[in-house]
């Protein structure tokens, strides 16, 4: 009831059993549904973190055959308090997720807990904690319903998230692209801090592969749901 911001009254059977036979009335959840998905579309003005928000959540997303098609749309979180919902193939999710305190009133960490100080600055995305507690609430809307196409058996939960622990921790941060000190050569450089950790702790070094491509092949085209939530 917090969340609707309503106090709850009990009804009569006779009267809960007319009054939904018309549906006249809604459950609490069914309600949180409701605003969510009548709620405006997103106006959220992109920055570095929703736009890290995005490319990891659709980067996981991509790992199961049941989620790699599904459609992300961001709804206005201002009309609804429920975090997301899935309606078929699409997933509508309350644009909170892209705001990095309020995303982080949901997922807390240590940098959230620095982040007062004038000198931490949130330039780029790193909170993958963020998108991993996104991931999770994914899948319980998705195991709610085991008959539909998109329905993941309970049992299939586990591995998927540590799959998905797995390949979060691997994702480069601040990939920056400067021209190299020969004729077409491209310098890459990027962070990550698992592949720090393991040279220094095991000596192991990790490598990675870069493939270059034209941006009219790019699968994300500039972020176009922004642009189509906008409108």
């Amino acid at each position: 009831m917090k969340s609707l911001k309503k106090e709850p009254v009990p009804l009569s059977a006779p009267i809960w059993v007319s009054l939904r036979r018309y549906n006249l009335l809604r459950t609490p959840d069914e309600q949180r549904h409701h605003l969510l998905f009548n709620a405006p579309n997103s106006a959220y003005e992109l920055t570095a973190y929703s736009t890290g928000v995005l490319r990891t959540l659709k980067a996981i997303l991509a790992l199961d055959q049941r989620t790699k098609d599904l459609e992300i749309f961001f709804k206005d979180g201002e009309y609804a308090e429920l975090d997301l919902l899935l309606d078929r193939s699409r997933l509508l999710i309350n644009d909170k997720w892209l705001d990095f305190d309020a995303s982080h009133a949901l997922s807390f960490c240590a940098l959230f807990a620095e982040a007062n100080d004038d000198e931490v600055k949130i330039d780029t995305f790193s909170c993958n904690h963020v998108v991993t507690e996104l991931y999770n609430l994914i899948l319980v809307e998705l195991s709610r319903d085991s008959s539909s196409e998109l329905g993941i058996p309970p049992d299939t939960d586990n591995s998927l998230h540590q799959k998905v622990s797995e390949k979060i921790r691997q994702i480069p941060h601040k990939v920056d692209c400067k021209p190299g000190n020969s004729a077409g050569v491209i310098h890459v450089s990027w962070v990550h801090s698992e592949s720090e950790k393991d040279w220094k702790l095991h000596g192991v070094s990790r490598h990675g592969r870069v493939i270059l491509h034209r941006e009219n092949t790019c699968r994300d085209e500039k972020f176009e749901f922004l642009a189509n939530n906008s409108k």
